[in-house]
């Protein structure tokens, strides 16, 4: 496939790349791409009661969002393309899916969303070292899911000392 061909939305790599279109949305992208991964994740959490299918779920889902991001970055002519917004999707969908292990109110998934577009955004260290030296589909993914991580780590500390 030819570089200028991206997105090409028939391509399903792409597609989900873009967050099924939210990443075209000019202004802000990766905010609406984290949308599409909370209404997701909150769907999701309707039918999936049990723990350990929503784990086989979130995983299954952070595996495609990767693939998609490897695929989709080595056709887009921008190394981190914003237009490709699974890896926000990723990044969003474990800091969900780690809040819901201590937390089952929805405000709570919100305050889950903040943290991690604000660290997405801000890029503090380690996310900015990944960011800046893995100029890869793998290294994009990666600043995000890091993003994620931390993101529940605040999110622990203020829970535990607020309740």
């Amino acid at each position: 496939m030819e570089k200028n061909d991206f997105p090409n939305t028939k391509n399903i790599f792409h597609f989900i790349a873009i967050g099924f279109g939210s990443g075209l949305i000019r202004i802000a992208p990766g905010t609406w791409g984290s949308t599409v991964a909370l209404i997701l994740f909150i769907v999701a959490e309707v039918f999936i009661d049990d723990l350990l299918h929503l784990f086989i779920l979130t995983t299954s889902l952070l595996i495609i969002f990767l693939i998609s991001c490897i695929l989709a970055s080595r056709d887009a002519d921008i190394k981190d393309d914003s237009r490709i917004v699974s890896d926000e999707m990723g990044g969003m969908l474990l800091t969900l899916f780690m809040v819901s292990l201590i937390s089952d109110e929805t405000f709570d998934y919100f305050v889950g969303f903040a943290l991690f577009r604000a660290f997405d955004i801000v890029k503090p260290w380690p996310i900015s070292y990944v960011d800046q030296n893995l100029k890869n589909g793998f290294g994009v993914f990666l600043d995000d899911l890091i993003a994620g991580l931390l993101s529940f780590l605040v999110f622990f500390c203020f829970y535990f000392l607020l309740n």
